[in-house]
């Protein structure tokens, strides 16, 4: 007995640490799954063919055929399931650190796009067309591949950058003879690739592949040019400008394969699977905390703020690296969390000696110290062992 309890827990704790939106969206696909698994027609009205509605007006029938999964064994559905989740949980919760509202209105824009290239192809072309599953897969793939462009991935027995990974399943799904599955490849990722040019206000990275500019295009932390918390105040007309929400470790989510940003390449986001959820706080009206993580500006000043008999906490940042533009309000969340800790933060560029002296060649790099002796050091964003560190010295 006592074991079940404790499996039901660990089950609805698994559950809660999905944050909402993919929890919303592995609900629907499951329902879809059970509905066709027992023959039901309980999902009829949502899913249809373009030429059999009813009405002019059933717009929802496009995009139910977003969830309408075709599956021949059990492993083929978990295998989409999972990388539904790991792809969807890393996307809200690094990208959009959280976001309900940003990242629900990327995939309602996404999949708006995709339903009109669609209908243009089924009107022109007479397309038939029974899902668009495949595409929703590619907007979740292309939009972690480009903000996951330097993360090493295992694909198969190969081991892959995450921003090559599109062009892979696009040649996979070419040499299978999948045409329809490869149109709705296309269809996803040209949608994702709109939401990138506009998020960034750039022609994206294909513009920037052809014009000889490695970084360009491609999608950062600061990039909030088209995000649909920002796009909604502006609508309602609040005077207060948008910043990402503060975030703050989570529990648990979805893991992924990553490693640190090099000292002087372009690197993009880093994370550790670790769930990094929203403080609490309404709607539309981000939150806001103080930023107590003081900058080092001096070499004198570095030697002065790690000798005190306390735990004292240095990030190694630098400008250009988008990971540690994502673990900034982590620590900064933790600062206010722990008042007996000193939180610092040195930027590499202006300090490059102090960080050769600690062999710090990968950003973020985050060194915990007491009476100026090393205690832990971390590299790449990883809330938890940040926060282990912490509670284990202090």
């Amino acid at each position: 007995m006592a074991i079940a309890v404790q499996s039901n827990s660990v089950i609805v704790q698994f559950l809660s640490d999905i944050p909402i939106v993919t929890r919303c969206i592995l609900f629907i696909l499951l329902l879809w799954c059970i509905s066709r698994y027992t023959q039901l027609t309980l999902l009829s009205i949502v899913v249809s063919w373009w030429d059999s509605r009813s009405h002019s007006y059933e717009f929802w029938r496009m995009f139910g055929l977003f969830m309408v999964v075709h599956y021949n064994s059990l492993q083929t559905v978990l295998m989409l399931f999972y990388q539904v989740y790991t792809n969807s949980c890393n996307l809200e919760l690094d990208y959009f650190v959280g976001d309900s509202v940003n990242y629900s209105f990327f995939l309602l824009f996404c999949m708006t796009t995709t339903t009109i290239l669609a209908s243009l192809s089924v009107a022109l072309f007479e397309f038939r067309i029974a899902t668009l599953f495949p595409a929703f897969e590619a907007i979740l793939l292309y939009t972690w591949s480009v903000t996951n462009t330097n993360t090493s991935v295992n694909y198969i027995i190969f081991s892959v950058q995450g921003k090559y990974l599109p062009l892979i399943n696009l040649l996979i799904h070419i040499l299978d003879h999948s045409p329809h599955e490869l149109s709705m490849m296309l269809f996803g990722y040209t949608s994702a690739y709109i939401y990138c040019c506009l998020d960034t206000w750039t022609f994206g990275p294909l513009f920037g592949f052809m014009t000889n500019k490695p970084n360009y295009g491609y999608p950062t932390f600061k990039d909030n040019h088209f995000k649909g918390r920002h796009l909604l105040m502006r609508l309602f007309g609040s005077g207060a400008k948008a910043h990402p929400p503060v975030a703050q470790p989570h529990r648990g989510a979805a893991k992924s394969t990553t490693s640190a940003t090099n000292f002087k390449g372009q690197g993009r986001r880093l994370h550790d699977g670790k769930a990094i959820p929203l403080a609490r706080r309404s709607f539309l009206t981000p939150s806001t905390a103080p930023r107590c993580v003081e900058l080092i500006r001096s070499a004198s000043q570095f030697s002065s703020s790690i000798s005190p008999n306390r735990l004292v906490i240095v990030d190694f940042f630098a400008t250009w690296c988008g990971p540690c533009k994502m673990l900034a309000p982590i620590l900064e969340q933790y600062a206010s969390q722990h008042p007996n800790v000193d939180f610092y933060k040195l930027d590499v560029d202006h300090l490059s000696t102090i960080a050769s002296t600690y062999s710090v060649t990968s950003m973020p790099t985050v060194i915990v110290f007491k009476k100026g002796t090393e205690l832990a050091r971390i590299v790449g964003v990883n809330p938890t062992a940040i926060k282990k560190a912490i509670q284990s010295n202090s």
